[in-house]
């Protein structure tokens, strides 16, 4: 074999190699990271009803899915529902509903939702929650993940969970590069944000 072929082979193995490398350190390999793209695109351009269709609060996992009270709460305002009864509550005046214990202003909600949408369930309620909550808080300067743009450093988790490391570019009321993470979790075959996007406490259902 010539020296030429030698350094030829050489050079096409630290090709290959430093090409295989470079594929590793890709901070976007791991599978939770093309949904966290999409979440945090989302966020960027104030577009909330996909940022909460990506959250885990969408999903037979959230909170509400997850708790019993609620699911209860749930079934029973499916069952009270009436065109008379959607009515009424329609007409109840913010005022009055401020007025009334924290499960009755929570049950008032689901079935306002559950006459809205006939086909009600606990991960679209969740959803709908958040898409509120974010509608408000985007609009906050100093929310941190209402952003100008972002890029992720990396993606370290395993087939069930990760955690996105992700510089967030003006995020809250600064111009400096903020470094948070976002956690993801798998429902099914599918990933979630899981990240608590706000920090209040919400409603314990009746």
């Amino acid at each position: 074999m010539t020296t030429c072929r030698i350094r030829s082979i050489c050079v096409c193995t630290l090709v290959l190699l430093a090409a295989a490398v470079g594929c590793k350190q890709q901070p976007t390999a791991h599978p939770a990271a093309e949904r966290a793209h999409a979440f945090l695109d989302a966020l960027k351009y104030g577009d909330v009803s996909q940022a909460a269709a990506l959250h885990i609060e969408s999903s037979d996992a959230g909170l509400y899915c997850s708790s019993g009270q609620f699911l209860a709460a749930l079934e029973r305002a499916r069952k009270v529902k009436t065109d008379a009864e959607c009515q009424r509550v329609e007409a109840i005046e913010p005022r009055e509903v401020m007025g009334l214990p924290e499960e009755s202003q929570l049950l008032i909600q689901i079935i306002r939702y559950v006459c809205e949408v006939p086909d009600a369930t606990c991960s679209g309620y969740g959803q709908r929650v958040l898409e509120s909550h974010l509608t408000g808080h985007l609009d906050q300067p100093t929310f941190v993940w209402s952003i100008d743009d972002w890029e992720i450093q990396k993606v370290i988790g395993d087939e069930a969970s990760a955690v996105v490391y992700v510089d967030l570019v003006g995020a809250g009321d600064t111009d400096d590069i903020a470094h948070e993470t976002l956690a993801m979790k798998k429902v099914g075959n599918v990933w979630y944000v899981s990240e608590q996007m706000v920090n209040e406490p919400r409603p314990t259902a009746p």
